[in-house]
């Protein structure tokens, strides 16, 4: 087989790891907001309730458990979005300054069509679908789905 065909990204994963990368801004906001609202929670630690932790019905109320509930349930939450986070951070990383640039223009800022971007990067079309696949690949890698 041809070693070019090879390489292809199937295009169902090539889309899930777009949708991933225009997603960015906000998972990142909700691991934020996650680890925001994780801090406040531990910090208020434990708080002894009025009336000796108990409701007026005579049930006893736990604020420490009820805290770690809301938290237990914020982090489902955010664990996922959290994974994407920490990928896209690491790839960010080890890409050149152009592939860097191209990535926030195209998913973070999600704000100009294919063509403008291209134009805007000074680069041909077929420089920038190539570069488009090359970046994507290194996400997919990092996602484990290639």
């Amino acid at each position: 087989m041809n070693a070019a065909l090879d390489e292809r990204i199937p295009s169902h994963v090539f889309r899930y790891v777009e949708r991933e990368l225009y997603d960015y801004p906000i998972n990142r906001s909700k691991v934020m907001d996650y680890l925001q609202r994780r801090q406040e929670i531990m910090a208020q630690g434990r708080q002894w309730p009025e009336n000796d932790g108990r409701k007026e019905e005579g049930v006893p109320s736990d604020p420490t458990q009820m805290a770690v509930i809301r938290l237990l349930a914020l982090e489902r939450s955010a664990e996922r979005a959290q994974f994407y986070v920490n990928a896209i951070d690491s790839v960010m990383n080890v890409l050149n300054e152009e592939e860097r640039r191209f990535v926030k223009r195209k998913y973070f800022d999600n704000d100009t069509t294919n063509e403008a971007l291209a134009a805007e990067m000074n680069m041909s079309k077929e420089r920038y679908y190539r570069m488009r696949e090359e970046v994507v690949r290194k996400f997919a890698l990092r996602f484990g789905v290639i």
